[in-house]
């Protein structure tokens, strides 16, 4: 970043002012504005929403890029303030802050570290201008979080993928991919006969293998009938169209089969809209930046398992021979599976007193 021509440094009621501008009225309006927000901000009401403003203004804007202070304002905006930016800033404890990155447990271990040494920054600061007297944030526990390829996305990531979908010319292939786990490679050995739109579903039985060639799946479990959920089949309808049987369901140039190479292209590129739609929003930290491709497959099996499919099925349509793989790498238990089975335990239970 091009540095300012002019700068203050000075504490203001014992509250560090730090800015830079390149006219000497700018940075006139710049210190005014950070005595105006101390002047307003008092020790014994000052909420948290109001120290992270302050902190956000006088520490991280301007001083680091602006996409990097949208990120952790985002996260800040997100995740700290609609549960305790109401609370005043002495009042808040451990248990608050673990609380926070409980509720953020399964989501991508980049996030959670993140918003950890976020809070932890701010709350240090607050220590630093003595607004309190303790950093709460310093015996905190970081909560099982994914990485990479063995996590499913958030719900956030999930809408804000599927607008993507809506907006990039790659999006029926995107929602392909969720709504039926198959593995990117198998999208590009998929041709326009495949697709049952009567029957509601997919035929899996060729794969792009690593020399770029289309031949058959690793294994038999690899060839599978896989059903079309009715969310994607307007979208395979239009793919289809009048096209012969014998084409390429997804084309390069000339009617050829998607590369290694297309294939990430495709997915940078929804991947880019998504990261767009969530900054423009104000909501970039709800997209993890370890989000990869396969995480579109291992929704697909959180989906299932959710759904109530029987592990052996799942085990069937992920086209794997084993259940082993399945309840390894996709089987994660989530809050709402607890609260299904709760439902269905009191049923039982209210079905025996009858």
């Amino acid at each position: 970043m091009p540095r300012a021509k002019y700068r203050y440094q000075a504490k203001y009621n014992g509250v560090m002012i730090d800015v830079s501008a390149n006219t000497q009225r700018a940075l006139a309006e710049k210190v005014a504005d950070k005595k105006e927000r101390i002047d307003r901000a008092s020790p014994g009401n000052m909420t948290v929403a109001d120290w992270a403003a302050m902190w956000l203004s006088m520490y991280k804007q301007g001083k680091i890029s602006n996409r990097y202070y949208e990120s952790i304002k985002s996260r800040i905006n997100n995740y700290v303030i609609p549960y305790i930016g109401s609370i005043p800033l002495s009042e808040v404890r451990e248990l608050h802050i673990q609380e926070i990155l409980n509720r953020c447990s399964g989501m991508s271990k980049s996030h959670v570290t993140k918003l950890k040494i976020n809070m932890s920054e701010m709350f240090a600061k607050a220590v630093s201008n003595r607004y309190i007297f303790v950093n709460p944030c310093t015996d905190i526990k970081t909560p099982d979080a994914e990485q990479g390829t063995h996590r499913s996305l958030t719900d956030g990531e999930r809408t804000f993928f599927l607008r993507a979908c809506e907006e990039c010319n790659h999006g029926t292939w995107g929602r392909l991919l969720l709504f039926t786990g198959i593995r990117p490679q198998e999208s590009a050995g998929l041709y326009v006969s495949d697709v049952d739109i009567d029957a509601r579903r997919l035929a899996v039985s060729r794969a792009l293998k690593s020399d770029g060639n289309i031949g058959e799946p690793k294994t038999k479990s690899g060839v599978r009938l896989i059903p079309l959920p009715a969310v994607i089949l307007d979208d395979m309808r239009k793919l289809k169209g009048n096209r012969p049987g014998d084409a390429y369901l997804f084309e390069r140039d000339k009617g050829a089969p998607l590369s290694h190479q297309a294939i990430k292209r495709r997915w940078e590129r929804l991947y880019a809209i998504m990261k767009k739609i969530a900054t423009d929003e104000g909501k970039d930290a709800l997209v993890g930046d370890d989000l990869t491709l396969y995480c579109l497959r291992h929704t697909y099996c959180t989906d299932m398992l959710r759904a109530g499919v029987p592990i052996t099925t799942a085990k069937v349509l992920m086209g794997h021979s084993s259940t082993a793989m399945v309840d390894k790498i996709y089987g994660h238990h989530t809050p709402d599976q607890t609260d299904a089975a709760e439902n269905m335990m009191n049923l039982l239970f209210d079905s025996d007193r009858d």
